[in-house]
């Protein structure tokens, strides 16, 4: 397999509780474009069936840059209908979790069906399993992470997933959740608690090291001549913040649920980095 895929894909039906892996083919990796593209595809043939439909598949898939030294690219893509809005919806993560999904040797991980009874999907390398979490079932995800050991990423859903909120989302132990849309309401309805993805080592290859080494030190210029990335009111000094001056300065700041806007001009990174004493934190492909 080229162009940074693994070439397989995991598949699980809840229902059945069977497990397995199967190659990804050639045509539906190079045909769509990363994680995102990739998830849409495994939704092909399911218009118009209801975001809780049995046979619907719920999605996780990176893209062919995870696991290499390519900055702000290890983004997992969780990938659904929304119980929400009835749509196609695909929600981004930060963090290890599409960097572990690719050291499992999957560039997606496909589920369907109903669970009889609460489940964790536990991902490795060459091994997908279900393990029962009847006791887990109402815990908070907080107190999930707590009961989790070891190095593994982890996505878990909480009260709101299990009780079918219809914005409910779910949560990951380290970086950002998968939110907005409902996809935990459908994990929850599933009886799917969590996923655990345990994988081994970096194994994406390259097929041309010194120009994607020249690539990157292109990149790293880029970033560096941005005033939005690396500025004195930038994303390195102050974080997403940043981007309420933009929009305040673009007169774009919702309010009223999007019926006026805001005056920007107290409302800007460098109070909110003030006011809330906020500290530094990247995910771990961010660059320095």
């Amino acid at each position: 397999m080229t162009c940074g895929w693994a070439g397989r894909i995991g598949r699980v039906d809840l229902t059945g509780g069977r497990c397995w892996i199967e190659p990804a083919g050639d045509d539906l990796v190079h045909e769509w474009l990363g994680g995102r593209g990739l998830g849409v595809a495994l939704l092909q043939g399911h218009a118009g069936k209801d975001p809780l439909a049995d046979e619907l598949p719920l999605v996780l898939a990176g893209g062919p840059l995870c696991g290499t030294a390519a900055p702000m690219v290890t983004r997992c893509v969780l990938t659904g209908r929304s119980p929400l809005t009835g749509t196609i919806f695909s929600s981004a993560s930060g963090g290890p979790f599409a960097r572990q999904l690719r050291r499992a040797g999957l560039d997606a991980l496909v589920m369907t069906g109903v669970s009889a009874t609460p489940v964790i999907l536990a991902v490795e390398p060459e091994r997908i399993s279900l393990q029962p979490a009847d006791e887990l079932w109402g815990l908070s995800t907080d107190a999930l992470f707590g009961r989790l050991a070891g190095d593994e990423a982890a996505a878990a859903i909480g009260p709101a997933g299990e009780r079918g909120v219809l914005y409910a989302s779910v949560e990951t132990s380290e970086g950002e959740p998968f939110a907005r849309g409902g996809l935990g309401a459908v994990m929850g309805h599933r009886r799917l608690k969590a996923i655990i993805v345990r994988g081994g080592e970096d194994s994406t290859d390259i097929s041309d090291q010194a120009a994607f080494a020249t690539a990157l030190q292109d990149v790293r210029r880029l970033f560096l001549a941005s005033p939005f990335l690396y500025g004195p009111f930038g994303i390195r000094e102050h974080g997403t913040p940043a981007l309420v001056d933009l929009l305040a300065r673009r007169r774009m700041l919702p309010a009223v649920n999007f019926t006026t806007g805001l005056d920007g001009r107290s409302l800007n990174a460098f109070a909110l980095r003030n006011r809330f004493a906020a500290s530094g934190y990247g995910c771990g492909d961010c660059p320095d």
